[in-house]
């Protein structure tokens, strides 16, 4: 899979929709967002006992750095647009 290309076809598609919509390629991440050199298992179902053992006890690290802020700041943006009122 070609992250790059595929970005281009979301960004092409969205286009004009949504001008705070935003197609990120996060380095080092698998597609779940988790830190590729640790998690690049193709399920979850494929994860050593190892990798199971070290997600639990990483938690919230056990995401690309930075990821999980990415998405909240997005989330919380869109809630002060008052398209989410959650609180």
């Amino acid at each position: 899979m070609d992250a790059r290309r595929n970005a281009a076809i979301y960004r092409e598609t969205l286009a004009g929709h949504d001008a705070r919509s935003r197609i990120v390629i996060w380095p080092d991440a698998t597609h779940g967002l988790l830190k590729a050199n640790a998690y690049n298992f193709q399920l979850i179902e494929g994860w050593p006992l190892s990798a199971k053992l070290r997600f639990v006890l990483e938690g919230r690290y056990a995401y690309a750095p930075g990821a999980l802020d990415a998405i909240m700041d997005w989330i919380e943006d869109r809630g002060q647009d008052g398209q989410a009122s959650w609180r």
